[in-house]
C-alpha cells in the first residue's frame, strides 16, 4: 500500500507537474517567435515538435526503457517530456485526429478522469485478472485490450457523472464568488451627526 501511495503522492509527481509548466513556458515562447517571424519562417517547428516526441516514443519503447524503469522511475519524467510536447505540438498545430470533438469531451473532463482513474483501477483489479485470465486463451496478450476498455468505460462514464455533478457546479459556484468579489461595493448610507 505504501508503496502505491508514493507512486501517486505529491512529491511524486513534483516533476510531471514541473514538465506540464514548462511546457507551458515552451508554447509561449514559441507562439511569440511565431507571431513575430510569420508562419513562413517557423515552418520548422511543424515538423520538429512530432520528430522529438517520435524520438521520446522510441526511447520509452526501447530495452533503454528498463535502465530508466530502474533508475529511480526515470522513465514517468520521460513520460511526462514525451506529453509535453505533444501538449506544446497540439497547441501550437492542432492535429485533427487529436482536436476532435470527442477528444474535446474528454479534455473537459479530464480532471475527473485524472482523479478517478486510479480509484477504477484498483476497484476493477479483480475483475480484470478474471477477464484477462479468460480472454487470454483467446486472443494471448491481446487480453489486455479488453481489460482496458472496460476500465476505460468505467473511468469515463464516473468521470462524466463526477464532471457533471461536481465540477460543472464547483466552477459555477466559484464564478459566482469571483463576480461577488469583483463588483463594486454599494456607497454607504452617511447618517449626519447631531
Amino acid at each position: 500500500i505504501l508503496e502505491q501511495y508514493a507512486h501517486f503522492a505529491f512529491m511524486t509527481s513534483l516533476g510531471v507537474f514541473a514538465v506540464g509548466a514548462l511546457a507551458f513556458w515552451v508554447y509561449r515562447s514559441l507562439r511569440t517567435a511565431i507571431e513575430r517571424r510569420g508562419p513562413d519562417k517557423t515552418r520548422w517547428m511543424r515538423f520538429a515538435l512530432p520528430a522529438v516526441c517520435t524520438v521520446v516514443l522510441a526511447i520509452l519503447v526501447s530495452p533503454l526503457s528498463n535502465v530508466l524503469l530502474s533508475a529511480w522511475r526515470a522513465d514517468i519524467l520521460l513520460w511526462a517530456l514525451l506529453f509535453g510536447c505533444v501538449l506544446v505540438w497540439q497547441a501550437l498545430f492542432p492535429w485533427r485526429a487529436l482536436a476532435s470533438a470527442a477528444m474535446e469531451f474528454l479534455g473537459e473532463r479530464s480532471y475527473s478522469i485524472y482523479l478517478l482513474h486510479p480509484l477504477a483501477i484498483f476497484a476493477l483489479t479483480p475483475l480484470n485478472r478474471g477477464l484477462y485470465a479468460a480472454a487470454a486463451q483467446a486472443i494471448g496478450a491481446w487480453a489486455f485490450i479488453p481489460c482496458a476498455a472496460l476500465t476505460l468505460a468505467v473511468v469515463v462514464g464516473c468521470a462524466v457523472l463526477s464532471y457533471r455533478r461536481i465540477e460543472v457546479p464547483g466552477i459555477q459556484a466559484g464564478r459566482a464568488v469571483l463576480r461577488w468579489a469583483r463588483a463594486p461595493s454599494a456607497p454607504q448610507a452617511v447618517t449626519p451627526a447631531l
